[in-house]
């Protein structure tokens, strides 16, 4: 079985010459100069394509991160409020006392019925 060529179009367009050996005609060698530079051009052009898109990966990558660490940022932020409102609201709604009326604070006024002061100030004697 033959070695298949990696040159086959050169193999073929060669010719023997007395005294200098195998040699392709200048025409042939031009052409193939030209495809060979036709190659090139399109080989550069995908690898700028190629690092434009690397270019944008990496800057929508960072974006993401940025973003991701905001989001952690913000949920952190509203953990630490929700806790303190509900801390403002645990300590608001315990600083209720009835009143002789019975039904309003004696402290502030507001409506004991309402169901957020209705089990802390159910519990005091």
């Amino acid at each position: 079985m033959e070695e298949k060529s990696d040159t086959p179009r050169t193999d073929a367009a060669a010719q023997f010459v007395s005294h200098f050996g195998w040699q392709v005609h200048a025409d042939f060698a031009r052409d193939l100069e030209r495809e060979l530079a036709t190659a090139t051009r399109e080989r550069d052009g995908a690898r700028a394509i190629a690092n434009d898109r690397d270019a944008m990966v990496d800057h929508r990558d960072r974006a993401l991160t940025a973003i991701y660490q905001r989001v952690d940022i913000i949920t952190q932020e509203r953990d630490e409020a929700r806790a303190e409102v509900e801390r403002l609201r645990s300590t608001f709604v315990h600083c209720h006392v009835r009143g002789s009326s019975g039904d309003l604070c004696a402290v502030c006024g507001l409506d004991l019925r309402d169901k957020v002061h209705t089990t802390a100030t159910e519990a005091r004697p």
